[in-house]
């Protein structure tokens, strides 16, 4: 199951007895917004062209809990020393209770992950993150079947070994050279802004009674996320939701799903730079071109000056063509992205904030415009074939939400620099 569904699985809970026009229109939304990520490589771009643009800026995203460490005490930071403890405790009690293979495991599960916490910024190699990988398992098998006194350092040990997990994910999707899909991406950022979110409550811990069960929660969930193939219970999914609800003030559907929105366009404006930079081009060389026409006309023409002619009349045409191309992608392409930004706020806020913005309208429009794009996405529609009324109508729902939706890719930039 991709991020899709998991995000879906909750956004359902919108749907489920839409019965006023407000929740008619988060239903359309939430439609839109599934065929919109569905069917992205038809609208927007593949996820290769919008991985190649995006890759950049969250390269200089990392998770901060390691660089943190370097500035606190002891062995990182102060909660660790204690945790240390507290997971050295909890095996030594463990392994009176009794020999069984699970136990077993588990002392080396937890005593790797001792002295992973002691040394929390070391990168982990191929071999290790296997390794990793086989000690989470251990630690939700050992977990049901402890007694609640011995859970807590289990968790704490579990913690460290999702923390390196997670972020060892983070770093190899990040250094791959492409995604395979935008599940893929969504997944990939998912797990930065829980690592980010869970990280920050760690940073300022002083003790280990400051992390709570839902920090031990969300770093379990982003190594899960990252994770080959990734698995999240109806449960945990619920959980998750109200998690974010409580601290991103969002749901776990907004909250995915807007990170397309912004890779979509943080694309387009790499996109429409790359246009200015190619009509500047051809701006030039048409003059140039004029130039030699006219020279050649006059007899003026030097056979150097002939030779750039001939080059000229082959390489203008084409790169007027591609100029041509790529304004006319970009236009439709804003059309689609901005009306993402659109349905991400209808889902976001509720009708009376829309009616104390003075956009209560946006629920007929926006019910309309998904409507077309839901039967674009259906039926294979470009836009070519909507009808001009259907383009306007799109159009003009985009440039509402223009401004916001830049706002909302600016984030990026504002993480890659904190």
């Amino acid at each position: 199951m991709g991020l899709f569904s998991f995000a879906r699985s909750v956004g359902s809970a919108f749907v489920s007895a839409a019965r006023s026009v407000y929740d008619t229109a988060r239903n359309i939304a939430v439609k839109a917004i599934d065929w919109l990520a569905d069917e992205a490589e038809t609208f927007v771009g593949t996820v290769k062209e919008t991985w190649r643009k995006v890759r950049p800026v969250l390269q200089r995203i990392k998770p901060y809990f390691a660089v943190a460490a370097t500035a606190a005490k002891n062995m990182g930071l102060p909660w660790l020393g204690d945790a240390i403890v507290a997971i050295d405790t909890a095996l030594t009690a463990l392994m009176k209770l009794e020999n069984s293979p699970v136990l077993q495991k588990l002392e080396k599960a937890i005593n790797w992950a001792i002295q992973r916490a002691r040394e929390l910024r070391k990168k982990m190699n191929a071999e290790e993150e296997a390794q990793a990988r086989r000690h989470k398992k251990t630690f939700e098998e050992a977990r049901s079947r402890l007694p609640e006194t011995a859970r807590h350092g289990l968790d704490l040990a579990a913690l460290v070994n999702d923390y390196v997990l997670a972020t060892a994910g983070v770093d190899n999707l990040l250094e791959a050279g492409e995604l395979q899909s935008f599940d893929h991406y969504l997944r990939l950022r998912a797990t930065q802004k829980l690592l980010r979110s869970a990280e920050h409550k760690l940073e300022k811990a002083r003790d280990i009674a400051d992390i709570s069960a839902d920090d031990v929660f969300l770093v379990k969930v982003a190594s899960d996320l990252i994770a080959p193939e990734p698995t999240l219970s109806a449960a945990d999914t619920d959980r998750l939701d109200a998690i974010i609800a409580a601290r991103h003030g969002k749901k776990l559907l907004p909250f995915v799903f807007e990170e397309l929105t912004k890779a979509w366009d943080v694309a387009l404006q790499a996109d429409e730079k790359q246009w200015q930079a190619d009509n500047q081009r051809l701006a030039r060389e048409q003059v140039l071109l004029r130039r030699l026409e006219t020279a050649r006309k006059l007899g003026d023409l030097a056979p150097d000056e002939a030779a750039m002619l001939a080059e000229l009349q082959s390489t203008v045409p084409a790169l007027k063509a591609q100029a041509d191309s790529l304004a006319k992608r970009n236009r439709e392409r804003r059309n689609y992205v901005y009306a993402s930004e659109g349905f991400m706020q209808m889902l976001e806020k509720s009708e009376e904030q829309l009616a104390s913005e003075d956009r209560a309208y946006l629920l007929r429009q926006g019910s309309e415009v998904g409507t077309i794009l839901i039967d674009c996405a259906q039926n294979g529609k470009a836009w070519e074939a909507l009808s001009e009324d259907q383009q306007m109508l799109i159009i003009d729902f985009a440039n509402i939400f223009e401004e916001e939706c830049r706002a909302r890719s600016g984030e990026l930039e504002v993480e890659s620099r904190a």
